[in-house]
């Protein structure tokens, strides 16, 4: 694209107060006739990450694209600008990202319909996970990759200091509400704030506190990248981007691409992790480094994993009493089997990688 891919930098400012709501289809319309796009040749809505982020796929003259409605709103304005700057650095840099469309107004990456906000990315080709080894390895040497280029983007402001998954006042609140509210899953939230507790102490343990911070990704997932052949070719959704340890983003790399599932009932999951995988992801990682990770930063991983899986199961259910729509019972008795493997296999997963 020549005339629609503007060089996208800070978002563009846009007029503070009210504005009164605008009908969904009617805002749509709105926010592509901001982009210089030609003749649009179809739109279809696609169900991709966190549903509070409506997404549609464009087809026009000049190719395939994105258009993402954030879940943040005017008042997270600062929020968006941030998260777009990181992803604007990683592209400039040569990071596989998908660019960031301007508009054709101002030629900034962020479009504003009444209270909510718009941007616009060309669309990312290739294909999904498939759980192989060098698979595996190419999205933590992708993490790695991140991380470097990451270094040289510093944000002091408080936009960059979002809560993480580590010894979080929040996950422990909703653990109690679960505990307190939901009968069916009352137990296995008991047993997890014990677990998650004892986690947490054991990632301080090893100086968690005292490890240096930069802007990491905060959601590297499957979901979030596409590959063409065992390499990256594409990284997708900067939305969580914010300050912390790098250990916190390798962590959650080796969580998610290790996790083992089986079938539609949770209760029927194998309890341990792939541990093929997990020492796959940490050998690619730690082949694109040119400051190792640390015998502490090692040491913490399970911990801190263990931290990740039980975050990103108890915030919906803790909402809903669901998660995904699996009964929230069903789905911690599940998580707390794997997060009890965790814990008793952490020394066996920090010797895999000696």
């Amino acid at each position: 694209m020549s005339d629609t891919s503007a060089q996208p930098g800070t978002a563009q400012t846009v007029a503070s107060g009210p504005a009164p709501p605008v009908p969904p289809e009617a805002e749509l319309a709105i926010a592509l006739s901001h982009y210089d796009m030609g003749v649009i040749e179809r739109i279809h809505r696609v169900p991709l990450g966190d549903p509070a982020s409506i997404k549609h796929v464009i087809r026009c003259p000049h190719g395939l694209f994105l258009l993402k409605r954030r879940k943040e709103t005017r008042k997270d304005l600062d929020r968006v600008r941030f998260t777009q700057r990181v992803h604007a650095h990683l592209t400039d840099a040569g990071f596989p990202a998908p660019a960031l469309v301007g508009s054709r107004r101002s030629g900034k990456p962020m479009v504003a319909v009444g209270e909510r906000l718009y941007e616009l990315v060309r669309w990312a080709p290739g294909e999904r996970y498939a759980g192989t080894g060098p698979q595996t390895e190419g999205a933590g040497a992708a993490l790695a990759l991140c991380h470097r280029h990451l270094q040289s983007l510093t944000d002091s402001g408080s936009v960059a200091h979002q809560p993480g998954p580590h010894a979080s006042p929040t996950v422990v609140g909703q653990l109690a509400t679960i505990e307190n509210e939901l009968q069916n899953a009352a137990k296995p939230a008991s047993e997890l704030a014990a677990l998650y507790s004892h986690a947490s102490h054991k990632a301080d343990e090893q100086g968690l506190g005292n490890w240096p911070e930069q802007v990491i990704h905060a959601d590297w997932h499957p979901g979030n990248l596409h590959f063409e052949a065992h390499a990256v070719s594409a990284v997708v959704d900067f939305d969580a981007a914010r300050l912390g340890p790098r250990a916190i983003d390798v962590a959650q790399g080796c969580l998610q691409f290790s996790l083992t599932k089986g079938g539609p009932d949770p209760s029927s999951w194998p309890d341990n992790l792939d541990t093929d995988r997990f020492t796959h992801f940490c050998r690619g990682y730690e082949s694109q480094l040119a400051d190792p990770l640390s015998s502490a930063e090692i040491s913490a991983l399970p911990w801190l994993m263990a931290e990740t899986l039980i975050a990103e199961a108890v915030a919906p259910i803790a909402a809903s009493g669901l998660f995904a729509g699996i009964d929230g019972g069903v789905f911690l008795a599940m998580i707390e089997r794997k997060t009890r493997w965790i814990r008793d296999h952490a020394d066996g997963l920090v010797r895999s990688l000696g």
